[in-house]
């Protein structure tokens, strides 16, 4: 009896799970990257991504996954000075500015409802969580004094600065049309520090505007 019901229970789990569309594409698009201690910088992102229909849970319910390498880039400028004597204004010594590329490989599991609002056209809501871990990117400081002096240093990001893993949560919101194309916009919120050199709780906030094909 216990062998008939174990039978039966892996069929009904096979022909749900076969009954499900799964569904395969690339996406790409750009990223802004920034937090309190950075300014922003346009980075991009590009790789594969998955759907399967889980109507089994809810009528429009789906998940999502995507494998891809993202730049999340960011930037900075600084100046040290004195003040002169005879004078309350600064007296610039040397100013800089420092430009961080980290570049990842991001993998992404979200959960997601899609409703249809027209012929061919629906749109929909993900979010969840992703991992990260830094591939390779550089750390580039530039800086100038008053008498015209300069130079430049240049590293692996991954080497001194940035912490090579990252994690977080995601959000999306965007439209499908024609059952192919995919336009959505959202942020991902990074939940690990990743500065090496100091106590700050810095951590990556990334605005994303993406563009899928599925086939």
């Amino acid at each position: 009896m216990k062998k008939k019901v174990l039978v039966c229970l892996l069929t009904a789990i096979s022909i749900s799970v076969s009954a499900q569309q799964l569904r395969y594409g690339v996406i790409g698009g750009a990223d802004l990257s920034s937090n309190k201690h950075y300014s922003s910088r346009l980075g991009f992102h590009v790789g594969a991504k998955m759907e399967m229909d889980a109507s089994f849970i809810g009528k429009g319910v789906f998940f999502d996954t995507s494998l891809m390498m993202i730049q999340k880039g960011m930037k900075n400028s600084w100046a040290t000075g004195t003040y002169g004597v005879d004078t309350d204004l600064p007296s610039i010594e040397v100013s800089g500015s420092e430009t961080l590329t980290p570049t990842y490989l991001q993998l992404s599991l979200h959960a997601g409802y899609k409703f249809s609002v027209g012929n061919a056209v629906s749109l929909f809501v993900k979010g969840g969580p992703y991992a990260a871990i830094g591939m390779f990117g550089n750390h580039k400081i530039k800086w100038e004094t008053y008498d015209g002096m300069k130079g430049s240093d240049k590293e692996g990001v991954f080497k001194n600065t940035m912490n090579r893993f990252d994690w977080g949560l995601g959000f999306r919101v965007g439209t499908e049309f024609l059952n192919h194309y995919q336009i959505s916009v959202g942020h991902d919120w990074g939940l690990k520090a990743f500065d090496k050199n100091s106590n700050l709780d810095i951590k990556h906030q990334t605005l994303t505007f993406s563009f899928a094909y599925m086939f």
